[in-house]
């Protein structure tokens, strides 16, 4: 079960915010910019079953470009095994030769219901991108943005990082059944 979206457009402009930074006087930002090497948009795709994310940047955001970044991600998983593909109703996600090409590759593009956007698992990841990559950042080109995206997913990616990822929910889990259990306890 692969989940995949578009982050909004990305461009090279100083941006302002709180990120990971050392104590003290924080980087000064240029004033001005200009954006001669365009924007970019990030496409990702998230396995949801082994909480593994690409991501990639894209200079157009078109059904071409969509269907690239699929038959990439599909090169991961073997011919047999079915792919359920989510996405949301975007146009350029559902364009004819998308949806040929995922009748003859073993592909199942299954929509997100509309206005439903947070039941997509990858809009979650990208708030996070947003927090480690995108804020309090002054990427001088589109090689330093890739190196740094690339860096995050890294680090995201680390049987480490998802280790403690399963941890983690494991005791929301609990502290949640505890917090119901509690909660319905009958009055004598």
């Amino acid at each position: 079960m692969i989940s995949f979206d578009e982050k909004e457009p990305e461009s090279l402009c100083p941006k302002h915010g709180r990120g990971w930074a050392r104590r003290g006087r924080p980087e000064r930002h240029r004033a001005t910019y200009t954006r001669r090497q365009g924007i970019r948009y990030l496409v990702g795709a998230l396995d949801v079953h082994a909480d593994y994310l690409r991501i990639r940047p894209r200079p157009r955001r078109n059904g071409n470009s969509t269907l690239a970044f699929i038959r990439q991600i599909r090169l991961a998983y073997p011919k047999q095994i079915r792919l359920y593909w989510i996405q949301d109703g975007l146009s350029s996600h559902w364009t004819p030769d998308i949806r040929a090409w995922a009748a003859v590759n073993n592909v199942e593009l299954v929509p997100t219901p509309t206005y439903a956007s947070f039941l997509n698992r990858i809009e979650s990841t990208f708030g996070a991108l947003d927090e480690f990559v995108c804020k309090n950042a002054d990427y001088l080109d589109w090689d330093a943005f890739g190196y740094a995206l690339a860096d995050h997913v890294r680090h995201r990616n680390s049987p480490a990082e998802r280790e403690r990822r399963k941890i983690e929910a494991a005791k929301r889990r609990q502290r949640r059944a505890a917090k119901t259990t509690s909660e319905l306890k009958l009055a004598a």
